[in-house]
């Protein structure tokens, strides 16, 4: 079945978990109108359509997972007014495009899944304005250009996850540095076989 539009008529609901439902058609914009909204939970389904544009509506989300569907189009700028977000897992999606520079307004952030999609350009410079990131997944893609050094200033990084992509250049020692701190897991496309490919010295896998 699909998301019915009746949901958007009950009030004081903060969450929606209605993963793993094999759910069909597409988001309905209504769901973003609703302001208690904190967790919402639509992974592992088949939906379809664009992610809706206005997104930025429901300013209280806190957790917003949309994994495993079968989106078209891309990320919508507007989820740059999601301050109080804390988890954004958008991995396997088949989304397209590029990664909105707005992502990097949201200074809550701790989890952010963008792996496994079609997303191409470049990583916004200004990443490092993520603080409080934990864990960063952009790993096969189609993205292109330089690993930012800006990434060295999330000091609190523990998972860096960038393989299969098409980087180029050198990974920055600000960013080795991180491996003395909470930095676990650090992937790459610096394998000998990976063309192109970036240059890492602190890398625990090359991909």
């Amino acid at each position: 079945g699909s998301i019915p539009q009746t949901l958007s008529g009950i009030e004081n609901i903060k969450k929606i978990e209605l993963y793993d439902n094999a759910l069909t058609g597409q988001i309905p914009d209504s769901l973003f109108k609703w302001t208690p909204l904190t967790v919402l939970y639509l992974h592992w389904n088949s939906l379809t359509g664009t992610i809706p544009h206005n997104i930025g509506s429901a300013k209280k989300l806190q957790s917003l997972s949309l994994s495993g569907n079968k989106f078209q189009g891309n990320i919508p700028p507007s989820i740059g007014f999601l301050f109080k977000l804390e988890e954004l897992w958008i991995w396997d999606c088949n989304i397209s495009g590029t990664i909105p520079e707005d992502i990097t307004a949201l200074e809550q952030l701790r989890i952010l899944e963008l792996g496994s999609n079609n997303i191409v350009g470049t990583i916004p410079s200004s990443i490092g304005q993520l603080k409080n990131l934990e864990q960063l997944n952009i790993d096969q893609n189609g993205l292109t250009g330089s690993i930012p050094q800006s990434i060295g200033e999330i000091l609190t990084l523990q998972t860096l996850l960038l393989g299969g992509n098409k980087f180029t250049g050198e990974i920055d020692s600000s960013i080795c540095d991180l491996r003395k701190m909470f930095l676990e897991d650090l992937r790459a496309n610096c394998a000998n076989r990976s063309v192109p490919r970036v240059e890492c010295a602190c890398c625990t896998q090359c991909v």
